[in-house]
């Protein structure tokens, strides 16, 4: 098969200067694999279940396995708020965006550094 621009697997200077700041950033963050834990809680401060219709606040914390606290996505979502679910909804995409970055880059950076091996 002839390369065509679609499969030109190699890199730039740049590009490869850019690869090489993300893979530095990421072995210097050295992540374990990040916990999601989720605690809904009402206008008074009450805490209730996720599925509670007075649930108002949410906080998603990424914590590392032994419970130290990296990260936290907080997201008011009150009846009278516009666009509550939606609110909600980008807050957990956020927070699972956050939550598996470590290792969806280190992913990448491997398919990379793989084609651009070849």
């Amino acid at each position: 098969m002839t390369p065509t621009p679609q499969h030109d697997t190699t890199l730039t200077p740049q590009e490869a200067d850019r690869i090489a700041t993300i893979t530095a950033h990421l072995s210097a963050a050295n992540l374990p694999p990040l916990e999601l834990h989720r605690t809904d809680w009402t206008e008074k401060g009450a805490l209730v279940n996720a599925n509670d219709p007075d649930a108002v606040h949410t906080s998603l914390e990424l914590l590392e396995p032994g419970g130290a606290r990296v990260a936290e996505v907080l997201c008011n979502h009150a009846p009278d708020e516009e666009q509550p679910a939606q609110a909600l909804a980008a807050a957990e995409a956020a927070a699972l965006l956050l939550a598996h970055a470590p290792t969806d880059i280190a992913y990448l950076l491997r398919l990379i550094n793989d084609k651009a091996s070849r």
